[in-house]
């Protein structure tokens, strides 16, 4: 569990719920998390569940939805909540301005924003911090802060890492919680109840046993509508919740990056500048992109980013089955695709 979470969930027990959460610079991971926390506080022992979560306001109607969605009053009464994931601090809103300034009783709204505005959004920032919480996700850039995140996320899982397996752990994923916390849920499992010293050498025999497949495959088999191939990598890849909600993020980012693609060559980018404007560094990744959205456009991917979304939730609130949730979403994906 990540700590912020951990301290926001402190903070529902003390009877403290903010009308409006803004989370800088968390992974979709990190936000599905506090999300979740969010919804098992708000929706205790309620069988309707007022929810709303939208990937961003820049696609299709999703800002004229959210816009009313805080407005509206829960017909069976309590909170609902509103999430969304991406959003730019530089195009507010003006049901949002007012919002922050007079939050509804009737609505808990959270948003994710990639990192801190430069300009635009600081006035709203500071407006948005007289009602509602801020919580910012510290980027690991340096090595040695990445190095410190990894023992201490090991050590309240009872593990103990030697400095070989942190460096290989550092060589497979790089930066970013999200692939740290996978990788020590496995060696977890690996480990067992007791407090276990983890080597180099258990790193490696996890990596060779899971290297065989990649969500990247199950990406690519699901954007080029190959159900078989999804529903065959789904089974060999979901071991447990955790690599569910992985699978989720991954799909996600690479859905938001085929709407991002689709959205630069609209405005007339070239190849080279597409490149550039979303990090992207081989070609072979903009020809794939070029290649999947000749079976899909805005509207089909606007549709996959809600089943993510309810999948997501569904898991956080029933872990009990996430193979058998994410395998019909990968169905219910193949008729809207």
């Amino acid at each position: 569990m990540f700590q912020e979470v951990e301290e926001l969930k402190k903070e529902f027990s003390a009877g403290r719920v903010f009308p409006a959460y803004l989370v800088i610079g968390g992974e979709d991971l990190m936000v599905s998390e506090i999300a979740g926390a969010l919804k098992q506080e708000l929706f205790v022992n309620r069988k309707d569940q007022n929810v709303l979560i939208l990937d961003s306001l820049e696609i299709g109607d999703n800002r004229k939805r959210f816009e009313n969605a805080l407005q509206e009053i829960p017909l069976f009464g309590g909170r609902s909540l509103v999430v969304v994931r991406n959003f730019l601090l530089e195009k507010i809103p003006e049901a949002l301005v007012k919002f922050v300034s007079a939050p509804s009783p009737f609505v808990v709204l959270l948003l994710a924003v990639e990192k801190k505005p430069k300009d635009g959004g600081k006035t709203f920032m500071k407006n948005f911090q007289k009602t509602g919480k801020i919580i910012e996700i510290r980027e690991m850039k340096r090595k040695w802060d990445i190095y410190n995140y990894m023992q201490d996320a090991a050590s309240r899982m009872n593990l103990e890492l030697t400095q070989d397996a942190i460096d290989l752990l550092y060589d497979m994923i790089g930066e970013g919680r999200q692939g740290y916390h996978q990788a020590l849920d496995k060696l977890k499992a690996f480990a067992g109840d007791e407090m276990r010293t983890i080597t180099g050498e258990d790193v490696a025999r996890l990596a060779a046993r899971t290297r065989e497949h990649t969500p990247f495959e199950l990406c690519d088999a699901a954007a080029e509508k190959n159900a078989e191939l999804a529903l065959k990598l789904t089974g060999r890849l979901i071991d447990g919740t955790e690599d569910a909600l992985r699978i989720l993020a991954l799909l996600s980012r690479h859905f938001r990056n085929l709407y991002s693609y689709y959205s630069l060559k609209k405005s007339g980018r070239t190849d080279e500048e597409v490149k550039k404007e979303m990090g992207i560094f081989y070609d072979f990744i903009i020809q794939k992109y070029a290649n999947q959205l000749k079976r899909l456009n805005p509207e089909k991917i606007t549709k996959a980013f809600e089943l993510f979304i309810e999948a997501d939730m569904e898991i956080k609130m029933n872990p009990t089955g996430p193979r058998v949730v994410v395998e019909n979403m990968i169905m219910r994906l193949m008729s809207v695709l």
